[in-house]
């Protein structure tokens, strides 16, 4: 019921979940090369990561939205 309710506590556990994904990446040793002279690329890959999941998710949402809209008409 909390979910429903407030929605933002699915976004947020998605972001977390995202920026998990992204430490689990950035921290692969077989991407040292790639990760370890850069803090750019590693915020990119944060950022890219969670913006990426929570705009799929809101895009998710309001599809869902849309489509029980034209099915209620």
């Amino acid at each position: 019921k909390l979910v429903e309710r407030f929605p933002i506590i699915t976004y947020l556990g998605a972001g977390v979940l995202a920026y998990t994904a992204g430490h689990m990446i950035v921290s692969e040793p077989l991407l040292d090369e790639v990760y370890d002279p850069s803090l750019i690329g590693r915020i990119a890959t944060y950022a890219v990561l969670i913006i990426g999941v929570l705009s799929a998710g809101w895009w998710s949402t309001c599809r869902a939205e849309h489509r029980a809209e034209a099915s209620a008409t």
